[in-house]
């Protein structure tokens, strides 16, 4: 598998379910349910109503809820659809895929996050 895995489909399913479609034609269906309703900051709560719930959308590779990304996950999580491992149950990562990944949006995040980047590529591509 490549490297650079996206999301390029997201389809709601059911209640806090959603059908992800990845760039190397994995899907996924990931439910979302444990991670939204552990959301203890007030601004975040909207997401419990499944009606706001549903307007996900993808920016940028990454499933995404809010103007200012409310909430987004790891996409190496979501994956290898890891994101809420119910207990006795094993997931075998596949590394090859998901450490590029990890690390990519490890630095993203160690340098000031989406927006941060954003601002170096327009820089360096101005540059050019």
């Amino acid at each position: 598998m490549k490297t650079g895995i996206k999301i390029i489909r997201a389809e709601y399913v059911r209640d806090y379910v959603i059908k992800l479609t990845f760039s190397d034609g994995r899907v996924n269906e990931v439910d979302f349910k444990n991670q939204v309703m552990s959301q203890k900051v007030p601004e975040y709560k909207i997401y419990q109503n499944t009606d706001e719930f549903k307007k996900f959308r993808i920016e940028e590779g990454n499933i995404v809820w809010g103007e200012d990304w409310d909430l987004v996950f790891h996409l190496h999580k979501l994956y290898d659809n890891t994101l809420d491992i119910i207990p006795g149950r094993k997931k075998n990562p596949d590394k090859k895929v998901l450490l590029p990944i990890y690390v990519n949006q490890s630095i993203i995040n160690a340098h000031g996050g989406i927006d941060r980047a954003k601002e170096k590529v327009y820089q360096f591509l101005k540059m050019q």
